[in-house]
């Protein structure tokens, strides 16, 4: 129904899609530089604790509550579900699991919560990548901390090592070498939205197909 005609659709707008697209369009405005030194936005990123990395994050929505992130004001907290709904994603591929965030992310958790790390962060470990060695198996403990300078004990290493998900430490560490030659560039949901100069259009498309494909929730468990 709310596919194009050219896919079989009736081509009708989807009114939530639009909704939560020009909701989410306001993650692009946070970021951008130039808007930084504007009122509204000091304002908002003082309620928004952590705001940049929770954007680069992969956190799916039900997870969100557990980290105290959401801000009081109801706007902003709906602008953060929506985004959450549409960046969420299973990353597969070595490209996608590479760049993977290491913190406010869902795959990743240690006693079953997400997990945060300012002093990691402030070091430049930001994604997955940044803790595997060249033959895509975890860094050892010595080398991370000689190549980061992180001051870290190593239950606190390994509690973050083995956070990553099995399956995704074999996948990098996989010889797949025609897997990886088809593999397509992963571009972050975040940088595709900062660089498209309409990107409330951008999102509407990607929320219209998860409509198209199945528009009416309340049908999926057969009820």
């Amino acid at each position: 129904m709310f596919s194009d005609k050219e896919n079989g659709g009736l081509g009708i707008p989807n009114i939530e899609a639009q909704d939560s697209a020009l909701k989410i369009v306001w993650v692009k405005r946070l970021l951008d530089e130039s808007n930084k030194h504007c009122n509204w936005n000091i304002i908002a990123k003082s309620q928004l604790s952590r705001s940049d990395t929770l954007f680069k994050g992969n956190m799916c929505e039900r997870d969100i509550g557990g980290c105290q992130l959401l801000p009081k004001s109801r706007f902003w907290k709906d602008v953060i579900i929506n985004w959450l709904k549409l960046n969420y994603s299973e990353p597969t591929t070595k490209c996608e699991i590479k760049s993977q965030s290491l913190w406010f992310n869902s795959h990743i958790k240690i006693n079953k919560k997400i997990i945060y790390k300012s002093r990691w962060l402030g070091k430049g470990v930001k994604k997955v990548e940044d803790v595997m060695g060249e033959d895509g198996a975890p860094m050892s403990f010595i080398a991370l901390r000689q190549k980061c300078v992180i001051r870290c004990n190593f239950m606190e290493y390994y509690s973050v090592i083995n956070a990553i998900p099995r399956q995704w430490k074999k996948t990098l560490s996989s010889n797949d070498v025609q897997g990886i030659r088809n593999q397509r560039a992963y571009v972050e949901v975040i940088d595709t939205l900062i660089q498209t100069e309409k990107p409330s259009k951008m999102i509407y498309q990607k929320l219209a197909k998860r409509f198209a494909q199945f528009p009416f929730p309340f049908l999926k468990n057969g009820h």
